[in-house]
């Protein structure tokens, strides 16, 4: 068997066996076969062309937080008591002297001043009055207080499923239609909901504009962090990861100080201020279409206009490019070796024609979709248990950070300190992801959640309620939401790389609906927390060692290229399987579908 770099010093041998119209022109046949590596490397793994597109999507990224998050301070809770109108109309003569009306946040009470004041009547509100003349929360527009609390709960909820749904059902149209076209639609279609929803005149029109808003806010996230992962070579993923985490924490910051230059005006003109945000989506028009997308589905003359412009901003020579990518590849899809035969073995010929017939077959599977996934045990193996792991983290990350308003202090800058608080955890994330493989990463921070977690709940039950311990508490608290919020980032670097090229979209679109299907729940949480205070940090550290358990069942993907076969996944899981049958950290021989692992678009 001859290795690679023998095969490329024969391919190599004598150049005047690559007939330079076949080897200089991109074609149907040979265009599946780039290594994408390969053109980020000639290109310059930070050339001009990627800054300018990182910018472009990094703009065009601003408004991702607010279909989650804008409710905390659009719905945000309002001081209210029972209204006048209702002890106004209280007969006082039907009650005993000295009787006395107290108004409460929900109930009417007439209370008898005697030496053990008791309530002698007591009627539930259904009409009420706020501090404020000016509402500046659609809680105080529609009274969804007191009896009506849960209602209030919705529109974040329906916000949460509308993300599920759109996760799952938008971007198979990017697999199948482009990254580029998805992302742009989605994002006006956003921004028209999120202007709609500052006009909504009924409750009801704005809890379906709610659910579309947070449909529309996952077809354009998914879909240009995938462009996010496919713009750099494979050792620039865990870089690009740290950058994407970076821009939701700068997008979840930014809501702060709009709500606060607004503070005092009606919840319309707040909601109104974050939907023009969504005007970024300009930006998107300049943005050109993911090249591995085009070269994977054989888009050949769009590929082109990429490839020459990207040479073009990054001063290379386009013909030197395809001679670089083309001249790399072990064989042409077309059946033709470009090199002397004198030069090639029987034995190289033989490796070559199986190798061909392997090609054949994975070429003929370039268009996959969710069946191909539930064929495959290994794949659904893979997506249960991703997808468990993003709920744990949704569910974990919303909770803890929509119970954040709650705490005693500046609703603000409670807000504000929690979103601070992932920076460092987003930094921590990426230095542990240059030293060690995604999922033992993933793994660590989601114990370390769980059991901060659960001393926290332990801190509650067992100990008495003192101001010095609930600091403590809090501190645990935030500590879990610091490490979970690292698991659930690096979860968005890890889903990607366990899906073949044309169901990556299709996969992580999947697991993120899992996430929002879990942080739908989320807003409930307030309402348990009241019931009881410990059940939600109880409830969210048993998921989290749930997680970790399954999570080692999962390959490690680090220094891994992105697959482009159902088949070189199988081949990863069975490898590491057999890894951790025998104790073993040497990898298993590689199959032939390994071997061009170095030779595929991915």
């Amino acid at each position: 068997m001859t290795s690679r770099s023998d095969q490329r010093t024969l391919n190599h041998a004598d150049d005047n066996w690559l007939p330079p119209d076949e080897g200089l022109q991109l074609t149907t046949e040979n265009c599946t076969t780039i290594d994408m590596d390969d053109v980020w490397h000639y290109l310059g793994r930070y050339g001009r062309y990627q800054i300018v597109s990182i910018l472009l999507m990094a703009l065009s990224l601003w408004p991702q937080s607010t279909a989650v998050l804008s409710g905390v301070f659009v719905g945000m809770s309002v001081e209210h008591r029972c209204h006048s109108d209702v002890a106004s109309k209280l007969q006082m003569s039907d009650f005993p002297n000295g009787s006395q009306v107290v108004q409460t946040d929900c109930s009417l009470q007439v209370v008898v001043n005697s030496s053990s004041s008791h309530i002698v009547y007591e009627e539930e509100c259904l009409k009420f009055e706020y501090d404020s003349e000016i509402l500046t929360s659609f809680l105080a527009e529609w009274d969804l207080v007191c009896g009506s609390e849960t209602l209030g709960q919705l529109p974040q909820m329906l916000s949460m499923l509308g993300m599920m749904v759109g996760a799952i059902t938008l971007p198979p149209i990017g697999d199948r239609f482009g990254r580029k076209t998805l992302a742009l639609s989605s994002q006006i279609c956003h921004l028209f909901v999120s202007l709609g929803l500052a006009y909504a005149p009924a409750f009801e029109l704005f809890l379906i504009l709610k659910f579309l808003s947070g449909a529309f806010n996952q077809g354009f996230m998914v879909t240009q962090f995938i462009m996010f992962m496919e713009l750099l070579p494979t050792e620039d993923r865990t870089f690009l990861s740290l950058l994407a985490t970076g821009l939701w924490v700068m997008s979840v910051l930014s809501l702060v100080p709009v709500a606060y230059t607004f503070m005092g005006y009606s919840w319309r003109t707040l909601q109104l201020a974050y939907g023009l945000i969504s005007l970024c989506c300009i930006v998107l028009v300049f943005l050109d279409e993911s090249l591995r997308w085009l070269l994977t589905n054989r888009r050949v003359k769009q590929a082109e206009y990429v490839m020459k412009k990207a040479c073009r901003l990054n001063g290379k020579s386009y013909e030197d490019l395809l001679r670089t990518v083309l001249r790399e590849d072990l064989i042409s899809l077309n059946g033709q070796s470009h090199r002397s035969p004198e030069r090639v073995s029987q034995a190289g010929n033989d490796e070559v024609k199986q190798l061909q017939s392997e090609v054949a077959v994975m070429t003929s599977k370039t268009k996959l979709s969710l069946k191909d996934v539930l064929r495959s045990s290994t794949m659904r193996n893979i997506s249960l248990i991703v997808c468990y792991s993003w709920m744990v983290s949704s569910l974990t990350y919303y909770g803890i950070t929509l119970l954040s308003t709650s705490l005693a202090g500046d609703p603000y800058i409670n807000f504000l300190i929690g979103a601070v608080l992932e920076l460092p955890s987003t930094i921590c994330m990426f230095l542990l992801l240059t030293r060690f493989g995604r999922k033992i990463v993933i793994i660590g921070f989601t114990a370390a959640a769980g059991l901060s977690l659960l001393a926290a709940v332990l801190l509650v039950i067992f100990s008495d309620n003192t101001y010095s311990l609930s600091l403590v508490q809090t501190g645990l608290t935030l500590f879990g939401k610091f490490c979970i919020s690292a698991a659930f980032n690096t979860l968005w670097l890890y889903t990607p790389e366990l899906y073949p090229t044309n169901l990556r979209n299709v996969g992580t679109g999947m697991s993120s609906m899992s996430a929002r299907l879990a942080a739908s729940a989320s807003p409930f949480f307030s309402i348990l927390a009241r019931k009881a205070i410990w059940a939600p940090g109880a409830l969210f550290s048993a998921a989290c060692f749930v997680g970790v358990f399954l999570l080692s069942f999962l390959p490690e993907t680090k220094f891994r290229e992105l697959p482009s076969t159902i088949e070189e996944v199988e081949s990863w899981y069975r490898a590491d399987r057999q890894t951790r049958s025998v104790g073993s950290r040497q990898p298993a021989p590689a199959s032939s579908i390994d071997k061009l692992s170095n030779n595929k678009v991915l």
